[in-house]
């Protein structure tokens, strides 16, 4: 929690640079991943099935990304992280992995591409201290933000059970 309140006093209601904007958000579900080179597993970077699938079809013309030959998969890669973004193609290995994403709020990249439009790009436990180095010099996000509902816990309540018992938004606990 402390590390998403650091990204949120870093980020506000989020920044851009030309063609790629970063701000916290709400996602999850099915995607690709690409790990950090030389970093701890299950840390990279991840990308919505829809999106993968828009890319990969206006790149190759193949409209399922499943039939996409491996060879090409640097490529595509390389394709949805040029421009902007050129930053994170070093760091993440060439070839991804279909992964799930749990729906949590993380620091998102949206990429625009002329020929296909918004990309979204996810930084699953990213060092912090690297992204933050990136895009201290950008513009705050012009546009508005999505609006997110948290539950708020103030006080104490013996914890008894392995994972915690928030409330509902808009519920009282007690």
């Amino acid at each position: 929690m402390n590390t998403l309140i650091k990204a949120g006093q870093i980020l506000g209601r989020g920044l851009e640079q030309a063609a790629c904007r970063i701000e916290l958000k709400r996602v999850g579900g099915d995607g690709m991943f690409w790990q950090l080179q030389g970093g701890p597993l299950n840390t990279g970077l991840w990308c919505p099935k829809q999106d993968w699938k828009k890319l990969v079809l206006a790149m190759t013309d193949i409209p399922d990304p499943v039939n996409l030959s491996s060879e090409l998969l640097p490529c595509v890669s390389a394709a949805m992280l040029e421009g902007e973004a050129s930053w994170l193609l070093d760091a993440v290995e060439p070839m991804p992995s279909a992964c799930g994403l749990l729906p949590e709020i993380y620091p998102v990249l949206t990429l625009t591409h002329a020929e296909v439009g918004d990309i979204t790009c996810v930084l699953i436990n990213w060092p912090q201290d690297q992204w933050q180095s990136i895009v201290t010099d950008w513009s705050p996000f012009a546009g508005s933000s999505a609006n997110l509902s948290l539950s708020l816990v103030a006080g104490f309540a013996l914890q008894t059970s392995s994972s915690p018992q928030l409330p509902a938004v808009g519920e009282v606990f007690g």
